[in-house]
């Protein structure tokens, strides 16, 4: 994995139409929902959101 960070593959570089795509799955992330309706922004403050985990 830390060859790919350096841009080797193998022992030899990477070209420059070579790129290295990495992901990982967050199994610890919960789905959140609403708990009441967004709030609008007002004259001093952002939109809200309020959720509920």
């Amino acid at each position: 994995m830390l060859d790919l960070y350096a841009r080797t593959w193998q022992g030899e570089q990477l070209g420059d139409e070579e790129c290295v795509i990495s992901a990982d799955e967050e199994t610890s992330i919960r789905a959140a929902y609403r708990c009441q309706p967004t709030l609008a922004p007002g004259k001093v403050r952002d939109s809200r959101v309020i959720l509920r985990w």
